[in-house]
């Protein structure tokens, strides 16, 4: 009964923005408010970040998935984050970024849902415009309330 599940997917987004800044500036001033936010190292969980935050018109920033561990490998627990600038007749990327989170969290292997319906298609060799960084996490589900019941 106390199994951690993936947690619900977050996401910030607007239509348009009267901001005059490029997408790379934007970008960035968005990653630098979530590493300023998410500072506590040692308590993070994966699942308390946005996973995708932007101007629906213009660009988008998204969190990368969860690194699967390989046995033999130490895999760096951190959640990397991209931009995302959509160019000409790219207006759906946005919506796709967050269809795609939202089903990220009902087909979860930790939900039960196992069987993965292809939502996700992007152009050959469309691939991420900026990485803007990374933040460190500890786990990728649960909450601390849940570990300080269990010490009960």
């Amino acid at each position: 009964m106390d199994q951690e599940v993936k947690g619900p997917f977050l996401a910030l987004a607007a239509m348009d923005t009267k901001e005059s800044d490029t997408a790379a500036r934007q970008g960035e001033k968005v990653f630098a408010s979530l590493d300023r936010i998410f500072c506590q190292e040692g308590k993070n969980r994966y699942d308390w970040f946005p996973g995708y935050i932007g101007v629906l018109s213009r660009w988008s920033v998204c969190k990368s998935g969860p690194k699967r561990e390989q046995p033999g490998k130490k895999t760096k627990k951190q959640a990397d984050y991209f931009l995302f600038e959509h160019r000409e007749h790219e207006n759906y990327l946005g919506f796709q970024k967050i269809i795609a989170g939202l089903l990220s969290v009902y087909y979860d292997r930790t939900r039960g849902n196992e069987k993965r319906l292809g939502f996700e298609y992007f152009a050959s060799g469309r691939g991420y415009d900026k990485k803007l960084g990374s933040i460190p996490y500890v786990k990728e589900h649960g909450d601390l309330n849940m570990e300080k019941k269990k010490k009960l």
